[in-house]
């Protein structure tokens, strides 16, 4: 609701709003993965103690990056890429499945197309993320990652050409 109604009043579109809701984005992610690399979340109930104690801090950056994620749905909304999953795959399975035009050739069923992209890029993106928290990084190295990506979309929507009147 947040980053819906900050886009919608000073135009979803303009690249210096998309600029700013990516970076800040960007800026969510960090702000979660310096708090768990600082150990101020701990990581195992071992490390909260044996009453709980203050377990409940592993909320704070699921909860960053749950607010960075509701900016990237408001993002693919606005752009107008509503078929592209940034989420949840659900509806994006069963609108394959449901797609009258699922047998089209490739250049005919654009949507299908960028729907069947997007759930081989979130598998691709699953397994990446998999074998990094496995490494020496952990999971951080996978946010340090997701983090990058985002700044460099936020850099990239300062560059992008404006589209041309109509």
């Amino acid at each position: 609701m947040v980053f819906s109604i900050a886009m919608r009043s000073v135009g979803a579109l303009r690249r210096g709003t998309l600029f700013v809701s990516f970076f800040v984005q960007a800026c969510l992610i960090v702000i979660a993965v310096a708090l768990i690399e600082a150990d101020i979340i701990p990581h195992t109930s071992a490390d909260a103690g044996l009453d709980g104690g203050p377990l409940f801090l592993e909320l704070i950056p699921i909860a960053l990056l749950a607010f960075q994620s509701a900016g990237g749905m408001t993002c693919s909304r606005s752009l107008g890429y509503n078929e592209i999953p940034t989420v949840v795959l659900t509806s994006v399975y069963f609108d394959i499945a449901s797609d009258p035009k699922i047998t089209d050739k490739p250049t005919t069923n654009v949507k299908r197309n960028r729907r069947i992209g997007g759930v081989v890029f979130l598998l691709i993106g699953a397994i990446v993320g998999g074998w990094l928290s496995r490494s020496s990084g952990g999971m951080q190295s996978a946010l340090w990652m997701a983090a990058g990506m985002k700044f460099v979309a936020a850099i990239g929507w300062l560059f992008w050409s404006a589209a041309p009147p109509k």
